[in-house]
């Protein structure tokens, strides 16, 4: 089980997106898995440019993004589970989608829209 400190008020977006990344670098996939389509980085800065996504809400949609449970999201990042799920409440409002399948398959499809 990863758990790791959880994000300071005074910590920057840059070192709290090299925790995500270490964190997600150190999440194995499963057999048969592919790797993600996307970054931390990328996401956090596309989804705050284009949505309005916090730093932390774009943690939140990366580890979903993943399949990984608001349980497993809530030990990752050092938050309860409950904020995790006031987390993915704001970014489904601010993606305008209803439910969490309905962000894991927005996502996707966005960055597979994308030219490369």
């Amino acid at each position: 089980m990863l758990c790791g400190p959880a994000a300071t008020p005074s910590e920057g977006p840059r070192s709290l997106m090299a925790r995500v990344t270490e964190s997600a670098e150190a999440v194995p996939l499963a057999p048969g898995d592919e790797p993600p389509l996307f970054d931390p980085a990328t996401l956090a800065r596309d989804l705050g440019r284009e949505f309005g996504v916090t730093s932390k809400e774009s943690e939140v949609t990366y580890f979903a993004a993943l399949g990984k449970t608001s349980a497993e999201i809530s030990v990752l990042l050092g938050n309860s589970e409950r904020t995790i799920h006031k987390h993915l409440q704001r970014i489904y409002a601010k993606l305008h989608l209803d439910n969490r399948k309905a962000a894991i398959v927005f996502i996707h499809e966005y960055y597979r829209s994308r030219p490369s």
